[in-house]
């Protein structure tokens, strides 16, 4: 993949993301398997630093984000199901009045915190961005 191509998907990817209506994504709504999109980042990032010798902050910043909202692009009936308990709780329709409810508000939103930025991915791009910079 070339630099353009890389822009191309991560710029695709990023639609996506601004796009969104939940913290829980489908699989299938991503423009690219998801290692394709991680290869695009990768690429891209590393064509930016070559170019000007820095990543500037506020797009860096962005980068990595988006990147390490991956995780949040989960098996299709699962986000379905998990986006509408989440809407459940966001609109206070869904009551804590039962300790099945109370697991299921506690689990979702246990899972949300780990998949809105996901820790693991977050750290690999983070360190890739620091191996490519000029010392």
């Amino acid at each position: 993949m070339n630099d353009i191509k890389a822009e191309q998907i991560v710029r695709a990817y990023g639609q996506i993301i601004a796009d969104r209506q939940s913290p829980f994504q489908k699989i299938s709504s991503l423009p690219y398997p998801i290692e394709k999109i991680k290869a695009a980042y990768f690429i891209f990032i590393n064509s930016i630093i070559n170019k000007n010798g820095y990543l500037p902050k506020e797009m860096g910043d962005n980068l990595v984000l988006t990147y390490a909202m991956l995780g949040s692009f989960i098996n299709d009936q699962e986000a379905v199901r998990l986006s509408s308990i989440w809407k459940a709780i966001q609109n206070k329709t869904l009551i804590p009045d039962s300790t099945e409810n109370k697991k299921l508000i506690h689990d979702t939103v246990e899972l949300f915190t780990k998949v809105s930025m996901d820790e693991k991915l977050f750290n690999d791009i983070n360190s890739f961005i620091a191996g490519c910079l000029p010392d």
